[in-house]
């Protein structure tokens, strides 16, 4: 067992878990269990007063899940530097700080948010636990909840478009297939390119465009300066920072600005936006 005694306002799980940059997890007993799982890992996590108690050794959580939950940065700091970018962000970090972002495994991200689009987190979720029960393998069980590990893409590697059609994929089907191609057949080590050559990359892939890319890059290879853009936080930029503006601007010039404002800080300052977003942002 590892004690991690830790502020809340400086992790809290269960903001982070449902934020919207997972899909792999469980929150049990009124959200004060998690089960956390990335690629073939898992921990089980019980909250407590003054932090959280992970079922595993110490040495397994400093592998291993310190770098999940991204507990090297400083938040208090990044927080800081949004706040000088934009004041307004302050009551959004205020009520939602504890969100960190995770870094988690990249094909898994690569096939979690192919089947994210247009879809809803309890649908996906759904989608991605059938995934991993049927070409993952089982690692654990916890109070009846059996856990599975994410495929890999070798586990993948026989299935084509008309499998994943066949499993509810829908129009996805063919985009998965060509994500686990890519995998399967990159010698390159994708976590050394930069920013520029791995969105390259990425969007090379069918079916993955921009927003899907940054995601990936941001949750996947933490490359905190993606600021990925949908239809909400579209949304959200256009109102706090172009309100006025009456012609398009497309995704790509407010995936720009986003970077130009926040540089380092881009990927988890769109986290509070999005949050500040729903709060502020009405239709």
């Amino acid at each position: 067992m590892y004690k991690l005694i830790i502020d809340k306002n400086k992790l809290d799980i269960r903001k982070t878990l449902n934020s919207g940059q997972v899909f792999r997890y469980h929150m049990l007993n009124d959200e004060q269990i998690f089960i956390l799982m990335t690629g073939n890992h898992f921990v089980i996590v019980k909250s407590l007063d003054q932090g959280y108690l992970f079922e595993c050794s110490e040495e397994v959580f400093k592998s291993i899940w310190s770098p999940y939950l991204d507990l090297n940065r400083d938040y208090d700091k990044v927080n800081r530097r949004i706040i000088r970018k934009d004041k307004r962000l302050k009551e959004a970090i205020k009520l939602h700080q504890g969100i960190r972002i995770l870094k988690q495994d990249p094909f898994e991200m690569l096939i979690t948010f192919i089947v994210s689009q247009s879809k809803a987190i309890p649908q996906i979720k759904k989608l991605v636990d059938g995934l991993s029960e049927e070409f993952g393998e089982q690692i654990g069980t916890y109070d009846h909840v059996k856990i599975y590990s994410f495929p890999r893409p070798k586990d993948l590697a026989h299935l084509k478009e008309a499998d994943f059609r066949e499993m509810k994929f829908g129009y996805r089907a063919s985009y998965l297939e060509a994500g686990v191609d890519m995998f399967l057949n990159t010698s390159e080590d994708l976590s050394e390119l930069s920013d520029e050559a791995l969105k390259t990359k990425l969007i090379s892939v069918k079916g993955v465009g921009d927003k899907v890319a940054s995601c990936v890059m941001l949750f996947g290879y933490g490359r905190h300066k993606s600021f990925p853009i949908d239809v909400w936080m579209r949304r959200i930029v256009m109102a706090l920072y172009y309100p006025e503006e009456s012609i398009k601007i497309s995704d790509k010039k407010l995936e720009k600005f986003g970077k130009e404002m926040y540089g380092q800080d881009a990927g988890i300052a769109q986290q509070y936006l999005f949050e500040y977003g729903r709060i502020k942002i009405k239709n």
